[in-house]
């Protein structure tokens, strides 16, 4: 834990997520209940030593504000319990991250799919799948007393017309995905490391949507890809925009932000007065 976290107190950071809350974020939210989304915001900042840390730094500042931002837009909750999304510190910059619940929310919300989950598969468990021409079967039954280790991964989709879609991920399969893509791989403090099965499932969910190739699911897996690269594209958005603004905004971002992150951090501190913390 660096030495500099202890300046910051619990106190601080619920004074000033509340202070400017409403400016900055508030025509941003697409929940229900904003009070409670800044809760769990500045909970899941007190109660994380590397977030805490990001806040010391200029920089890591500016990228606070930019994940509560995309939080915000999402309407998903930073609730750990519901397990939609999280504030992933990487590097010294705050990210936002769809956890595995909010992928499927935002995919539901679509109204492509009637139905889709992920899970894991333990040793004591029984899975069985079968590829037809119609669709695919599968039975799953949890061993209720002793499940073991895991030893795999699936995700299904119910489709409007009623067929059903499964994903498999072997734990080989797995792990050579979370070697590829993983981030924070080296931090014991990371969702790789704490929780890797809830990983897995949002990988092989994000397999299934995106082998889906359903044209009302593109923006969902955009959105998630380029999140955690992306520049503060929602200033220019009105409250309610659509998904598919969304990621347009995103994917025309994406390529000078990759060039230029340096220069719009310094941009954003002078620009925005960022007068917190």
């Amino acid at each position: 834990m660096a030495n500099n976290q202890i300046t910051i107190k619990d106190s601080q950071i619920l004074t000033n997520i509340n202070g400017w809350g409403n400016e900055r974020i508030l025509p941003l939210y697409q929940g229900s209940n904003f009070e409670a989304w800044k809760q769990d915001a500045a909970l899941a900042v007190i109660e994380n030593d590397d977030l805490r840390a990001c806040i010391t730094t200029e920089v890591g500042k500016i990228s606070m504000i930019r994940a509560l931002q995309r939080s915000a837009t999402s309407g998903l909750s930073l609730n750990p319990q519901k397990g939609e999304s999280a504030l992933v510190a990487i590097n010294g910059k705050v990210n936002f991250w769809f956890m595995k619940n909010g992928l499927s929310k935002m995919a539901l919300r679509t109204g492509a799919l009637q139905y889709l989950q992920s899970d894991t598969v333990y040793d004591g468990d029984t899975f069985v799948l079968k590829k037809t021409a119609k669709g695919d079967d599968y039975e799953f039954t949890p061993d209720l007393d002793n499940r073991g280790n895991a030893k795999g991964f699936f995700a299904v989709a119910v489709l409007k017309d009623g067929r059903t879609i499964v994903e498999y991920w072997s734990l080989s399969q797995a792990e050579e995905h979370k070697k590829k893509w993983g981030k924070g791989l080296n931090n014991p403090t990371s969702a790789w490391n704490k929780n890797p099965n809830a990983m897995h499932e949002k990988g092989v969910l994000k397999a299934l949507i995106t082998g889906l190739q359903l044209p009302e699911l593109v923006s969902v897996i955009e959105i998630d890809n380029n999140y955690e690269s992306i520049r503060d594209v929602t200033d220019s958005l009105p409250k309610g925009a659509s998904s598919d603004e969304l990621a347009s905004a995103i994917k025309k971002q994406k390529d000078d932000d990759l060039n230029n992150s340096t220069n719009e951090e310094q941009g954003a501190a002078q620009d925005g007065e960022l007068d917190i913390f």
